[in-house]
């Protein structure tokens, strides 16, 4: 039977009707996995999502144990759903030992004029069964079990809100909730890989992933997370996969440096993303060489990399702006000469990036750097109407543009 043939079936009178196994028809199709459209038009015209079956089961408890992606659905437009998370919970589910053995799935629902509800599902036992579900207010929840059960127990389930939160799309009001109530100084002993987990599972949309990832590496006690060596590597993927601009993710950067060593290999890879922007340049101004050959021979063969690149050519080095050129300098002289001997141009580039900088290009670099900070610049066409604003000559504003957006 095609859908509009269903639609035809269906009205407010028989939507609950339920079959000799005492399914609904929208328990029957959330088991046939038909359209979403489908199910929220059964939704639409009064299908219940609480009521069960001879087993006990109801197409809310089905769509949590079988079909997650619909639970949401059914708790943010089903009529009946709102009355099973405004009964107070039992007392005894507060009780550390009961609180502990549960798993938790969080849940933001929309209610109309960009408001949203915050529920927290949990269960001991098999969620299939509507008995062994019980759902609560996010806020609610927080406050009763922070005054009933130990600080360490209500950090774990904390924790265990974040790291669900993390799954979808739609729930970082809930991370920012749990997130502003928990102690961070033990979220970190709970979950100490929390910021790579974050940037590895995290489905927030982009800019309420910047939002969060900050309010992670800003904690105060951010320091006491382990920050693996594969950090960077997925975060860059998650900057190039949700298509993060430039000012957020040097942000991000900045904030990250402090927390994070910065390998070669990191600056390689975020060279493969953005080339020798100000990406790079930040990590390279946090970068700490060692004197470990596999190190130098790094650095070498970044070096090697950049010698295609016309930005580092002999003719153009002595016209790159400041930061740039003291960060390329940087990298030559980290590692011991005799490595870079093959290399015939490094000599003469040795000579140009000895010579000491002038005061006019030093106050040309400050002055790039507010302008963008200041202005919230984020790209050249905006940076080069911000510097024809200004009132100084001609070939001033043609050195502050020169080269930096390239």
């Amino acid at each position: 039977m095609n859908t509009n043939q269903n639609r035809l079936k269906y009205n407010r009178c028989n939507i609950n009707v339920q079959n000799k196994n005492g399914d609904t028809p929208l328990l029957t199709h959330l088991k046939l996995a038909l359209s979403k459209q489908y199910l929220e038009y059964l939704l639409s015209i009064g299908a219940s999502v609480t009521i069960t079956n001879n087993e006990n089961i109801s197409p809310l408890s089905y769509a949590i144990a079988r079909r997650i992606d619909y639970a949401g659905i059914l708790l943010e437009k089903g009529e009946d759903a709102q009355f099973m998370y405004e009964t107070p919970l039992k007392t005894e589910l507060y009780q550390a030992r009961d609180i502990m053995e549960c798993e938790f799935i969080t849940f933001a629902i929309n209610t109309g004029l960009e408001a949203q509800t915050l529920l927290v599902c949990f269960f001991s036992e098999d969620p299939l069964y509507m008995n062994n579900l019980t759902f609560v207010e996010l806020s609610d929840f927080l406050s009763k079990i922070d005054a009933s059960i130990s600080d360490h127990s209500f950090n774990e389930i904390c924790a265990a809100l974040i790291r669900d939160s993390l799954k979808h799309s739609n729930t970082e009001a809930v991370f920012k909730t749990v997130w502003n109530r928990a102690h961070h100084i033990h979220i970190a002993k709970i979950e100490p890989i929390l910021p790579f987990d974050f940037c590895f599972i995290c489905d927030f949309v982009n800019s309420q992933f910047i939002e969060c990832l900050k309010l992670v590496l800003t904690s105060p006690y951010a320091s006491y997370f382990n920050y693996t060596e594969a950090f960077y590597g997925i975060l860059l993927l998650q900057f190039s996969q949700s298509n993060v601009d430039r000012l957020d993710r040097m942000a991000i950067i900045s904030y990250s440096v402090r927390l994070v060593k910065v390998t070669i290999d990191d600056i390689m890879r975020t060279y493969d993303y953005y080339g020798f922007n100000e990406e790079v340049i930040m990590l390279i101004r946090h970068f700490k060489p060692t004197i470990d050959n596999s190190d130098c021979f790094q650095i070498v063969k970044f070096i090697e990399m950049l010698e295609v690149n016309d930005m580092f050519s002999i003719n153009n080095i002595s016209k790159l702006d400041l930061v740039r050129r003291q960060s390329y300098r940087k990298l030559i002289f980290s590692v011991p000469e005799q490595l870079l001997n093959e290399i015939d141009s490094i000599k003469l580039k040795k000579q140009i990036l000895h010579r000491i900088p002038t005061l006019f290009e030093m106050c040309a670099c400050v002055v790039r750097d507010h302008l963008q900070t200041d202005c919230r610049i984020r790209d050249c066409n905006r940076f080069a109407t911000a510097v024809e604003s200004l009132p100084v000559p001609k070939i001033i504003k043609n050195v502050l543009c020169d080269n930096r957006f390239t």
